[in-house]
């Protein structure tokens, strides 16, 4: 509000809701630019994988509703396991992350 207060009515839902269309934008470009990085370098993906990067990736595929968010993940998540032994045994140790 005029008194320096937080906003509400139709201006705080459309600023939230371009929030949240940047915050998405920003984890599908970001699910993009990784899987580039990537993809056929084994070094990185080990490196990716240590630093616990398939949980999140997983969490991401998992979303309701199917976004564009959920696609780059799942193509990351894809590229991963179909090129990386250890993500393979990662996420078949670890069978909770499949688990809704």
């Amino acid at each position: 509000d005029a008194r320096g207060g937080t906003r509400s009515g139709p201006a705080a839902a459309a600023s939230g809701s371009r929030e949240r269309g940047t915050l998405a934008r920003a984890a599908e470009l970001s699910c993009l630019a990784l899987n580039n990085a990537l993809f056929k370098q084994p070094l990185s993906q080990a490196e990716a994988l240590q630093l616990g990067v398939l949980a999140p990736c997983v969490s991401l595929v998992r979303c309701d509703p199917v976004t564009d968010v959920t696609a780059a993940a799942l193509e990351l998540l894809i590229n991963l396991l179909d090129t990386n032994p250890a993500a393979q045994s990662q996420l078949g140790a670890n069978p909770e992350l499949l688990q809704r």
